[in-house]
């Protein structure tokens, strides 16, 4: 029995994976990423609102967005 070994695409472009970085690093350097208005603490809130310890920086900004965007009811 032989088994079909595939070998991949030449031309194959592979995407390079973004970075992950950690609620520590995003909170640490809060105002310089997410803009001088946001603080460490609106930062690791939005984090633990949504259960997540790890992020890329776009889905970090779509968090933290969304976090101090809502309304206080």
């Amino acid at each position: 029995m032989s088994e079909k070994i595939t070998e991949p695409k030449k031309n194959a472009v592979r995407q390079p994976e973004e970075a992950v970085y950690t609620m520590e690093e995003f909170a640490v350097n809060a105002s310089k990423i997410f803009g001088k208005n946001v603080n460490a603490a609106c930062v690791m809130a939005a984090f633990k609102v949504n259960g997540v310890a790890k992020a890329t920086v776009p889905k970090a900004k779509e968090m933290v967005q969304k976090f101090i965007s809502k309304e206080v009811k």
